[in-house]
């Protein structure tokens, strides 16, 4: 019976401790087009500038309060009786922001579905590595004060001042938003927006 001859064994070098570093995947490789055609999306369809939050809610309320379908009737009866209406319709362009409303607004739903699960993986995924940093920021604390640890005494330092400048970075952020809500005044306790104070007309 033949015996199978062994491969010889690599001999291990305890000098080859350290790991290789990894070769980074450029995302912005991935990221760039789909922000490109995004970009051009908007640009072609010459997009209106972003409402803040008060316009948004006094806009959604009018839309809410005003059926398509009334819009649409309008819009028939000033063609035939225009004149009777006594009042301008714009029936035309009623009728292409109707139909623009249609087509796009499955778009905005799916875009915005997108855009929030990529914010939660995005969130996930720099909370996972957060995670693992602080847990071997926390377990080098220890370590840099063995002998062995000695050679990381410097990135420990290094890592070190970069939670210093963090932290103090966080603290003014925190500060700022203080001094801020201190100068807008006490919030009204009801949770109500504070009602204009009575005056006498300027005659």
């Amino acid at each position: 019976m033949a015996t199978r001859s062994k491969a010889p064994k690599k001999a291990f070098n305890k000098k080859a401790t350290h790991k290789k570093a990894t070769v980074r995947v450029s995302q912005s490789s991935l990221a760039g087009p789909i922000v490109d055609a995004i970009e051009h999306v908007a640009s072609e369809l010459d997009l209106a500038a972003a409402l803040d939050p008060a316009q948004t809610k006094a806009l959604v309320g009018l839309v809410n309060m005003t059926p398509t379908t009334l819009v649409e009737q309008i819009a028939s009866t000033a063609d035939r009786h225009g004149a009777l209406l006594g009042t301008e319709f714009p029936s035309d362009e009623a009728r292409v922001v109707i139909a623009y409303a249609a087509a796009f607004e499955p778009v905005v739903a799916v875009m915005s579905d997108v855009s929030t699960r990529l914010a939660h993986d995005i969130l996930t995924k720099r909370a996972a590595m957060a995670r693992a940093a602080l847990a071997s920021y926390a377990a080098l604390r220890g370590v840099v004060r063995t002998p062995a640890g000695k050679p990381m005494k410097g990135a420990y330092e290094k890592m070190r001042l970069i939670m210093k400048e963090h932290r103090k970075g966080s603290g003014k952020k925190k500060g700022g938003a203080k001094a801020a809500a201190k100068a807008d005044g006490p919030a009204p306790t009801n949770g109500a927006a504070p009602s204009p104070t009575d005056a006498t007309p300027a005659k």
